[in-house]
């Protein structure tokens, strides 16, 4: 059982590299045409993004995915939020 146990913890940890890897490539790729091509790069910390409301800036609280702003009325899910913040 022991064996198992550490099969399913190192499995987590494999895919978590794995994708951190996809990551990293895209980064650096993304990195070399903004280097060729004379793009100014910026890099955001992308924690808390998804949490202010894009339109007013009001700090929202997550109860399920899609959210409505309640001072400005704006819907939206999270990811979408990020996305625009950053």
């Amino acid at each position: 059982m022991h064996l198992r146990e550490n099969i399913v913890k190192n499995k987590g940890k494999v895919v978590w590299k794995l994708t951190m890897f996809a990551y990293r490539k895209l980064q650096e790729a993304l990195i070399s045409k903004a280097i060729e091509y004379n793009v100014p790069i910026v890099f955001v910390n992308p924690r808390g993004t998804s949490s202010i409301c894009p339109r007013c800036s009001t700090k929202w609280v997550y109860n399920h995915k899609p959210v409505m702003c309640p001072r400005c009325g704006f819907v939206a899910d999270r990811d979408r939020v990020g996305a625009m913040n950053i």
